[in-house]
């Protein structure tokens, strides 16, 4: 069980230009997903999980939670989130992996993509 602030909530305060988020971990590590993925009713900056700080082993002292993606998405040790107009691969985007990466649909690879493919970031 995890707590935090809605991210639907900081995007609609913010109101960002963009389609694409680029989500960083304080460690280098970066996940890409559509805003919508953000605008997600569950998806959230958590601080707690199962009543208590998260664990270092999970993210703490944060740690960007999209329920509704695969898990690479949920970037652990959360620092920042850059809203980008076009799709810039995170690592595992690098790698193959889907931008969208929505499970009920099994979107696990994009190796046809050819804004994916190819491009790489610095981590």
């Amino acid at each position: 069980m995890w707590r935090g602030v809605q991210t639907k909530a900081l995007m609609e305060e913010a109101r960002p230009y963009g389609r694409y988020v680029l989500a960083w971990g304080v460690d280098g590590y970066s996940a890409s997903l559509p805003v919508e993925a953000l605008l997600e009713e569950t998806s959230i900056i958590a601080w707690a999980m199962d009543g208590k700080p998260i664990p270092k082993k999970h993210g703490a002292p944060a740690r960007l939670v999209v329920p509704t993606r695969y898990a690479w998405k949920s970037v652990k040790y959360f620092g920042a989130l850059e809203v980008l107009e076009e799709p810039v691969p995170g690592y595992w985007e690098m790698q193959g992996y889907s931008l969208n990466a929505d499970p009920w649909r099994e979107e696990r690879f994009d190796f046809g993509n050819p804004v994916m493919r190819g491009r790489r970031v610095s981590v």
